[in-house]
């Protein structure tokens, strides 16, 4: 008797953390299939339209410049941008190899389908730049591969400020 109390208390326990966890996932619109209902989603994102958005001197850091990107993707998926100075192969294959060669990311985790992301880029290097989007369920997509290289820094600002006293 006492065993079946542990047994039913047990499971009014995983019953309450399920509920909750369901109500969380609603409320935030996250998939039931995330708690282990329903077939998972095993397909990725589909990322198009990657495209370097404009380039900016970026006289904060005065070194690089702060290059923003956008793109978009079928469904819902965190917004990822990745780069690397060292020139990848000339085919990449599979999600290892991209998350080796483009280990340098910057992004968001919010779940849309329209994307945006900026780096520095300090020149002279080249960039080989990914945008990478991962859905709800782990499924991972990176872009075409963009070559970008900066060019050279604007001279520095030599003029001498000008003060008035009145």
């Amino acid at each position: 008797s006492k065993r079946r109390a542990v047994k039913s208390e047990h499971y009014l326990f995983v019953g309450v953390i399920l509920a909750v966890a369901v109500s969380v996932g609603t409320y935030f619109n996250i998939p039931s299939m995330v708690f282990g209902r329903g077939n998972a989603d095993r397909t990725a994102p589909v990322i198009t339209n990657f495209q370097m958005t404009n380039m900016t001197y970026n006289k904060s850091t005065p070194d690089a410049y702060t290059v923003n990107f956008s793109w978009t993707t079928d469904k819902v998926s965190t917004s990822w941008v990745c780069w690397t100075t060292t020139q990848p192969p000339a085919r990449v294959k599979g999600k290892l190899s991209y998350n080796n060669i483009f280990s340098s990311c910057g992004g968001l985790e919010d779940y849309v389908t329209s994307h945006a992301g900026s780096i520095f880029m300090v020149p002279p290097k080249t960039y080989y730049v990914v945008a990478r989007s991962t859905d709800y369920f782990g499924n991972i997509a990176y872009s075409n591969i963009l070559t970008i290289t900066p060019p050279p820094l604007p001279p520095p600002d030599t003029t001498a400020p000008t003060v008035s006293i009145s």
